[in-house]
């Protein structure tokens, strides 16, 4: 598959509709960050896909932002929604913005935009055209690389980074971008990985959704049992309750939220004068006042 690309390249550039691009080193040994399978091939980025580094117009000319919705949507690293799709951005740029900073169309939807400084490796898709700014780069697969695979990959390769110390760090720049490696499967096997991970990933969400259930019910069992002490009609009735609680304190008590509602209920307890026996020896409030 690669030796097509390359075939298919070296025919674009002959026929002066490509740019001849700066060779790539072959991937030494070394620099491989781990073994892969039979038929599966390391790569670098440049070789599967093309990519393309954004601009910021002046802030300081007005001419070239604009909040009205006939004005361009422009992606800012805040915008994107890691792993998931960029459906609203919170500044817009001008058509004058497009003829005199971009000089080019938008980056089309269904574009996939990763971002390469500060905040590493966030991705997201783009679901409308929009420009994107200088710390964000808009990513064009070629046919050997299937976009729904290089999307679940590229954020935890673009984290590791690899054997050379300047792909390293919270920034990348052209020449580490350029060295990020990729394992390449063959075609059909990297649609067989996406749909893995898809039913894998929708296993882990109904896992977290029982988990957020099961803390919700804890949380409300917790709640109500605490109430029955502070609406305990009599001391008989506090006991009973609170033998209740006291005999299932381990479960009931396992997290913040829980412990935080038995510190305000014991507070509770205390002003209402249930959390110590009376004394009727002692001097009645109203003498100290």
């Amino acid at each position: 598959m690669l030796k097509r690309i390359q075939a298919e390249k070296a025919k674009l550039i002959a026929e002066g509709k490509l740019k001849k691009e700066k060779p790539l080193a072959p991937i030494s040994e070394d620099e491989k960050p781990f073994e892969l399978p039979n038929g599966w091939e390391w790569v670098y980025l440049p070789e599967v896909t093309t990519y393309k580094v954004g601009k910021t117009p002046s802030t300081k000319s007005t001419v070239y932002w604009t909040n009205e919705d006939s004005g361009y949507n422009w992606v800012s690293i805040a915008d994107l929604n890691h792993d998931g799709v960029v459906t609203e951005t919170s500044k817009k740029v001008t058509h004058q913005a497009l003829n005199e900073v971009f000089k080019s169309e938008p980056v089309p939807a269904g574009t996939i935009l990763m971002s390469f400084k500060l905040t590493l490796g966030k991705i997201s898709i783009l679901d409308a055209p929009a420009f994107h700014n200088e710390a964000i780069i808009s990513i064009y697969p070629s046919p050997a690389i299937d976009k729904n695979y290089l999307f679940k990959i590229l954020p935890a390769r673009a984290n590791e980074g690899n054997s050379k110390s300047a792909i390293k760090g919270n920034t990348l720049n052209s020449e580490s971008i350029a060295a990020l490696l990729l394992p390449l499967p063959p075609k059909v096997e990297q649609h067989r990985i996406v749909a893995k991970v898809d039913e894998l990933m929708a296993l882990c969400d109904q896992l977290e959704q029982q988990h957020s259930n099961a803390q919700e019910a804890h949380e409300t069992l917790v709640s109500q049992l605490l109430a029955t002490l502070t609406q305990s009609l009599n001391a008989a009735e506090f006991n009973a309750n609170w033998q209740r609680i006291y005999a299932h304190f381990d479960v009931l008590f396992t997290t913040e939220a829980s412990i935080d509602a038995l510190k305000q209920t014991l507070l509770q307890l205390a002003v209402m004068g249930k959390l110590v026996p009376q004394e009727p020896n002692d001097e009645p409030a109203s003498e100290l006042l």
